[in-house]
């Protein structure tokens, strides 16, 4: 049995990962997790993915960006003004008009 085309080029994706990788986002979690920077309720697959696919499953520089971003959530205080906001007027926001 084939695969359509259509999900052949979701390759990288959640769902549709080669087993190498896989092992490069396992890595990456664990990584992270060692290190201290992991936080599950934005480090999930989907997101962690978006970091590895931006930098073409390169484990190194998909950690090196995702911890900048980290640095840069902390840097501006994006958690704590979420948690002031509420999560329904942040979407709200984020909304394009």
């Amino acid at each position: 049995m084939s695969t359509s085309p259509a999900f052949e080029n979701l390759v990288g994706r959640l769902g549709n990962l080669t087993a190498d990788q896989q092992a490069i986002l396992d890595q990456l979690r664990k990584e992270l997790n060692d290190e201290g920077w992991f936080v599950a309720d934005r480090h999930d697959d989907a997101s962690l993915l978006r970091f590895l696919r931006a930098r073409k499953f390169d484990l190194v520089k998909a950690k090196e960006m995702l911890n900048a971003a980290e640095k840069w959530r902390k840097s501006f205080n994006v958690d704590d003004i979420a948690k002031s906001v509420g999560r329904h007027t942040m979407q709200t926001l984020a909304t394009p008009r």
